[in-house]
């Protein structure tokens, strides 16, 4: 499809087009070359609505940017029906940047982004702010793991081949099933480009009426100087189970509740995905999202996923186990953040409304044996108590910085473990044997790991020197 014509449609026709909050576009003297690309299995809207939808992303009209990042969203004044699916709106990824620092909203460029991580003041000012080092695992054919340093990226778009994964792999949920952003369109900027290739763009649609991602709902309240449950999870905490005395006291178990029954519908979506053919990579909560139900989940973010079918047959099982150590180290990062463990204050409910267990039971359900899955959702919970305790109730910014690094090397190589005994139980193990026994992983784990530690202090090294000239 052309981004060129005469007669173009008005947004305001189909869309509620809102302008962000305090920022300005540096907007192209003219619109950007853009080329779709081939949409087999797309969810078919209306031509006049794509036709809008491309001029956002070759800003023929500025593209609508409501938060920081490189996606744009655009909601729908009333839901459209697509077969048995409401699109509620859409996301429009790797169209420009809105930078946090400066407020401004610009086009895609070829220049290299680095992610930095720092604190926010009272202002919204960031603070100390460095590089941030994302080493991923990879699996060779043979099994065998090795670190993989997180690529660079371009700024406000996506590299060449990641907009048509993210599309492709949609498309591929939405044939199996599975609740996640729907297949509308993708393309490329052939006059930008990194890496000497076209940054690329893709086009979803948003099956769901709740623009909070889930970590939103475990941010915690500050504001009279303690820690206490946030206002998003006291939404849901309220409508859920109609409580009106929302004093500390009277939300702990109810939030205990809710988290346990996030860690069960993450399970379930995760096993779904599996089972269309498509591996996650990166579960934490930020890259889930509430249905308009309020208890199912959406999945986000696919350009980083992968067809389990295209991977070798030693790696299958091996990256679907990674995959569900990933969504219990993504929990734990927001069940610390919120305090829950300080707010309820009670070990014994803690360990009773096990949100580990939860999750576990959740993927496996009915096939592995439920006196397994106890013991493994123990000790996995037993780690994670520890690891709240040394971060403790009200850590400081360095507090928070050093104790990321000391529960990844403590909690991640027990998650694997207890992930791997169960899958060997699972009749997934069947389809997708793992490539040998635990004492074998757990030799190829320790490799790993000092091979990751290696890379890192490289990086580093780098990274510092760089930002220093």
């Amino acid at each position: 499809m052309s981004t060129e014509s005469n007669n173009r449609p008005d947004p305001r026709d189909y869309f509620e087009v809102s302008d962000a909050q305090n920022a300005r576009y540096q907007s192209p003297s003219l619109p950007l070359q853009s080329q779709i690309g081939p949409t087999a299995g797309a969810i078919q809207i209306p031509a006049d609505e794509l036709e809008s939808l491309t001029d956002y992303a070759s800003w023929a009209n500025n593209p609508p940017f409501e938060s920081p990042g490189r996606s744009g969203y655009v909601k729908r004044k009333s839901p459209l029906k697509v077969g048995e699916t409401s699109v509620h709106g859409y996301k429009l990824k790797g169209v420009g940047t809105f930078s946090q620092k400066t407020r401004t909203i610009s086009p895609p460029k070829g220049d290299s982004y680095q992610q930095m991580f720092g604190t926010i003041d009272s202002g919204g000012n960031i603070l100390d702010e460095v590089p941030v080092i994302l080493i991923h695992m990879g699996i060779a054919e043979n099994g065998t793991l090795y670190p993989v340093l997180d690529p660079p990226k371009p700024e406000g778009g996506l590299s060449s081949g990641r907009g048509q994964r993210e599309f492709q792999n949609a498309a591929k949920l939405h044939k199996g099933g599975v609740s996640a952003c729907l297949p509308i369109a993708w393309g490329c900027y052939p006059e930008i480009k990194w890496q000497n290739e076209p940054t690329e763009f893709v086009i979803l649609g948003i099956p769901s009426d709740v623009p909070e991602r889930l970590g939103a709902y475990f941010e915690p309240d500050t504001s009279s100087g303690r820690f206490e449950v946030g206002k998003g999870m006291k939404a849901l905490i309220e409508r859920r189970f109609e409580v009106v005395d929302t004093r500390q006291r009277k939300l702990g178990e109810p939030m205990l509740k809710i988290t346990a029954d996030i860690g069960k519908n993450i399970g379930r979506l995760l096993r779904s995905a599996h089972e269309a053919g498509v591996a996650r990579f990166a579960s934490h909560l930020g890259n889930f999202s509430l249905m308009p139900n309020k208890r199912d989940l959406l999945l986000h973010d696919l350009d980083s996923s992968v067809e389990i079918d295209s991977l070798p047959p030693q790696a299958k099982a091996l990256t679907m186990t990674r995959d569900i150590e990933s969504a219990i180290f993504g929990f734990t990062h927001s069940i610390t953040h919120s305090n829950a463990y300080w707010i309820i204050n009670d070990l014994g409910r803690f360990e009773k409304l096990n949100p580990f267990k939860a999750l576990l039971k959740g993927y496996f359900q009915e096939e592995v044996d439920a006196t397994s899955i106890n013991e493994a959702s123990q000790r996995i919970l037993d780690m994670v108590v520890q690891l709240i305790k040394i971060r403790g109730e009200r850590p400081s910014i360095d507090a928070q910085r050093m104790w990321m690094p000391y529960a990844m090397l403590n909690l991640v190589p027990l998650c694997l473990n207890e992930v791997f005994k169960l899958y060997e139980k699972s009749a997934l193990n069947q389809r997708n044997k793992l490539p040998y026994g635990l004492e074998e992983f757990n030799a190829n784990w320790q490799r790993f790991s000092r091979q990751q530690e290696i890379m890192y202090i490289r990086a580093s090294e780098s990274l510092t020197a760089k930002h220093r000239r």
